[in-house]
C-alpha cells in the first residue's frame, strides 16, 4: 500500500528516539507560500533549525502539553517570531489559546480545531 502526502504537508522528525517517541516526536510542517508547525518537538537546537529553514513560519501549535511536543516551542518562537497557541494557557506565547470549534486562516490554510 503507498501512501501520498500532500504537497503542504512536511514532517520532520525529532532525534528523541524512546519507548513514547519510537523513532522521535513529529512535527507537522504545513502549508506552501506560509507555513504553520504543529508541534515543534524538544528544545533540541539542530531539530528546531532544522524546522525553521523550511520557510516563512507564521504560526505554531500545540496540541498538548508532553514536553517532547512543546519543549521546544518557545525557542521555535524566538528564531521565527511566529506566535504559539495552544490549548493549555500556560504554553501560549504571543498567539491565542485554542477552543473547541476554533476556525483560524492562517499561511492560506483553513484549520478547524
Amino acid at each position: 500500500m503507498s501512501v501520498t502526502t500532500p504537497a503542504w504537508l512536511r514532517g520532520v522528525t525529532a532525534p528523541n528516539p524512546g519507548p513514547m517517541t519510537l523513532q522521535g516526536t513529529n512535527t507537522w510542517i504545513l502549508g506552501i507560500d506560509g507555513l504553520v508547525v504543529v508541534d515543534p518537538g524538544p528544545l533540541d537546537e539542530s531539530h528546531l533549525l532544522d524546522v525553521a529553514m523550511h520557510g516563512a513560519i507564521e504560526h505554531i501549535f500545540l496540541t498538548h502539553g508532553h514536553g517532547d511536543h512543546s519543549d521546544g516551542a518557545l525557542r521555535l518562537h524566538e528564531l521565527t517570531g511566529a506566535p504559539v497557541s495552544a490549548w493549555d494557557e500556560r504554553h501560549v506565547s504571543h498567539g491565542e489559546k485554542l477552543t473547541d470549534a476554533m476556525t483560524l486562516e492562517i499561511a492560506g490554510l483553513n484549520i478547524e480545531i
